[in-house]
């Protein structure tokens, strides 16, 4: 029997458990957990590099900001490993979240299940349309977080993605 390294991963990362932030958001603990349970991730489609999934694996085991969350306020990188990346924004631009660090590693896992259902099942692959061939080359999706500037309940929508390091 003849198995590919793509087969091969794609059977691992299919074990892996999809990972959806574990907090409700707006506890306050703006050490791990900030934000709600995110969107459905869509996948992103184009004619760009394409991220080693086992380097998003990677880089979202290794993660951390000191134990703290991340103000976000607009563009932002959290996290680059090798070939992937993870970047958030705020939809509304102006507003601040907190955005923790076990908020991302879930992000993150969650994002790489998601494409790896897409591999399964071939909607990640290439596609023609009109002569121009696209594939898969990102996932994304929106979160609401804790604001960073309000107390209590008030929640602040986030844009997530993984996607290439370039």
């Amino acid at each position: 029997m003849h198995f590919s390294a793509l087969t091969a991963f794609v059977a691992l990362a299919a074990a892996s458990p999809l990972a959806f932030p574990q907090n409700a958001g707006s506890g306050g603990n703006t050490r791990s957990n900030s934000c709600d349970v995110t969107s459905e991730p869509k996948a992103v489609r184009g004619s760009g590099a394409v991220p080693v999934l086992d380097d998003c694996n990677k880089m979202r085991d290794q993660i951390q900001n000191g134990g703290n969350a991340w103000t976000i306020t607009g563009p932002a990188e959290l996290g680059k490993f090798g070939t992937c990346r993870f970047v958030v924004t705020t939809v509304t631009g102006g507003e601040k979240a907190f955005v923790g660090v076990d908020d991302v590693k879930d992000l993150i896992g969650t994002a790489v299940h998601s494409w790896t259902q897409a591999l399964q099942d071939g909607s990640a692959g290439p596609t023609s349309y009109q002569g121009t061939i696209t594939q898969q080359v990102g996932v994304e999706a929106n979160v609401p977080c804790d604001s960073a500037a309000a107390s209590g309940a008030r929640q602040v929508e986030i844009k997530w993605s993984i996607e290439h390091s370039k």
